[in-house]
């Protein structure tokens, strides 16, 4: 089975991934150079939808390729060999089992998995992260399926961890869609996933794009003020083969040098979306007319609207302390 197999009607899983397995690489590289221990914690490790029989698709399989990979790169040029640790949590039974099954035999890095909901464990988290030690850096991945179960008041903690990174993949679609119900329940949910109300203010008289911007933008203020944070930036993922915002990805960091590294694997990340989502709509227009087209979706797409490129490139660094 091939990539585009895997991903094939999950292209922004696609994209997310080669978002994660990017920087990871990259990040695990620098900060090797003066920290000897990684951890990594992952939130809601799945697995969701792999169709790999190895979990190759999955996010916690990619962590460890490209943590392992820092750690041959270093251990080839410096003679240091890297210690790896990871955290993987999921609440799902089923899933948990999975993922219990891809850990079970692995030795070459420190693991511990947990089959609970994250607002229960944060205790256990911490714990982990700072049996790292002082010369550990932690790497924080938040990737839920819709916007319940990691509240501001919830992730604070995590949020807080020095030295450290944050990436929260934030559900821009499924948030944009219902933040202005009337019920008192989902306002209640909203309230705390940004930990006040006070992002209600912002949107008041926006339109719809401009309204989409400013969720994410208080998002990110929430993240930076919560976490003591410096530099809060994001990288936009698209629907495959709608054109409106899929999710965005969220990134915390406290050096510049992070900044950049995550906008360059964004610059990189786009290209692949773009292919991707050109492939989904020739797919979609080979389903409606019964014909295959003479050349790769990619090579016709040219990218999609150019209201949504110019959205694309431009989005910078959301918010500096």
């Amino acid at each position: 089975m091939t990539k585009n197999d895997l991903y094939l009607g999950r292209e922004q899983t696609l994209v997310k991934h080669f978002i994660l397995q990017q920087y990871l690489e990259r990040f695990a590289i620098i900060v090797g150079t003066h920290r000897n221990t990684l951890t990594y914690v992952d939130c809601f490790s799945g697995p969701w939808n792999v169709r790999s029989d190895d979990f190759q698709d999955s996010s916690f399989a990619i962590a460890l390729k490209q943590l392992r990979k820092a750690r041959e790169i270093h251990q080839r040029q410096t003679g240091r060999r890297l210690k790896l640790r990871a955290f993987f949590l999921e609440k799902n039974r089923s899933a948990f089992n999975k993922l219990s099954l891809f850990t079970k035999d692995i030795t070459d890095v420190e693991i511990e998995i947990l089959n609970e909901k994250l607002e229960v464990s944060i205790p256990a988290i911490l714990d982990f992260i700072k049996k790292g030690g002082k010369n550990s850096f932690p790497f924080i991945f938040v990737d839920p399926t819709g916007w319940s179960g990691f509240a501001m008041d919830i992730i604070a903690p995590l949020l807080q961890v020095k030295p450290g990174e944050v990436l929260i993949n934030f559900m821009t679609e499924h948030i944009s869609r219902f933040i202005e119900s009337p019920q008192d329940e989902t306002q209640a949910s909203f309230k705390r996933l940004f930990g006040s109300g006070e992002f209600k203010k912002r949107l008041q008289g926006l339109d719809k794009r401009d309204r989409e911007d400013a969720i994410v933008q208080e998002y990110g203020n929430s993240v930076r003020r919560t976490g003591g944070f410096k530099y809060v930036t994001c990288a936009i993922v698209l629907h495959a083969v709608e054109n409106r915002t899929h999710f965005n990805l969220i990134y915390a960091t406290r050096n510049p040098k992070g900044v950049q590294v995550f906008k360059d694997t964004e610059k990189k990340a786009m290209s692949i979306m773009q292919e991707a989502r050109g492939d989904a709509h020739q797919r979609k227009r080979e389903e409606k007319t019964g014909q295959t087209e003479l050349f790769g979706g990619s090579a016709l797409y040219r990218g999609g609207p150019k209201n949504l490129n110019n959205k694309i490139s431009g989005y910078a660094l959301l918010t500096v302390a």
